[in-house]
């Protein structure tokens, strides 16, 4: 059997790695440059909204390229914290299969530690 494909992300950093539900090998690891949110008001909130919203699709896109390029026929464990995981899958294509979807707090190896227990692969 395959070892499955863990994946975290959030709007900050994404990790992936697989595992057979013993020992975890991190196979890609990277921060985005999508910009933190902020309180200013005006219309250079507006406009920093925007930017802001452009710079995470681009990062879930390419989240997703990685993913798909490392996938080879595994299921795919998804994991963060926040929606951004959620919004992260109407970037892959439809062959990636997604077996689980869950919530943790973390977008590192802590984080693939995390999602193995929580998904019942340790």
């Amino acid at each position: 059997m395959l070892p499955r494909l863990l994946v975290v992300v959030d709007a900050n950093e994404a990790t992936i790695g697989e595992t057979d539900g013993e020992f975890i090998n991190v196979l890609w690891h990277e921060d985005s440059m999508v910009p933190r949110k902020h309180g200013k008001g005006g219309q250079s909130q507006q406009r920093f909204q925007r930017d802001r919203e452009r710079a995470l699709i681009q990062w879930l896109k390419l989240v997703a390229e990685k993913i798909q390029l490392l996938h080879n026929n595994r299921a795919i464990v998804v994991g963060g914290p926040g929606m951004t995981k959620d919004r992260l899958l109407q970037y892959l294509h439809s062959y990636c299969k997604v077996a689980f979807v869950e919530s943790c707090g973390y977008t590192d190896e802590n984080g693939l530690w995390e999602l193995t227990k929580i998904s019942r692969y340790e």
